[in-house]
């Protein structure tokens, strides 16, 4: 038997006819790390951030990031967001000056240093 701990937690790796035992403290603890992401904020959506141009989010991902916007500008998921975890069709998101619609989306990984910037399309013209 083999026995392997981590924090409080402990996993028991049970050899022959025994079953093995696996502490479910250690499957909620793992998780992906986080990462600091600057959030680059348009002109048009400051107002939510009162009037701040960047703001530094955790996350693992895009999805996550822009969930931990939510909490820190009040009022701007109903302009980034048409439903839960679906971006609004009109607003187009950068990571390092890649679309994220041609990566993984909000799935799409992030790490630390990395740029998301939030481009709102705009429409519009002379005939």
């Amino acid at each position: 038997m083999f026995l392997i701990q981590v924090g409080a937690s402990q996993v028991r790796l049970a050899s022959g006819e025994q079953r093995e035992r696996i502490s479910f403290d250690i499957l909620q603890s793992v998780r992906k790390p986080t990462m600091s992401v600057k959030v680059r904020i348009p002109s048009p959506l400051r107002s939510y951030t009162q009037g701040v141009d960047v703001i530094e989010v955790a996350g693992a991902n895009v999805g996550e990031v822009l969930n931990g916007l939510k909490e820190k500008a009040s009022g701007i998921e109903s302009r980034l967001f048409k439903a839960p975890n679906v971006l609004n069709r009109f607003v187009n998101v950068y990571l390092n000056d890649e679309d994220i619609r041609f990566l993984k989306n909000l799935e799409t990984p992030v790490k630390a240093g990395d740029e998301l910037s939030i481009v709102p399309a705009i429409a519009g013209g002379s005939r």
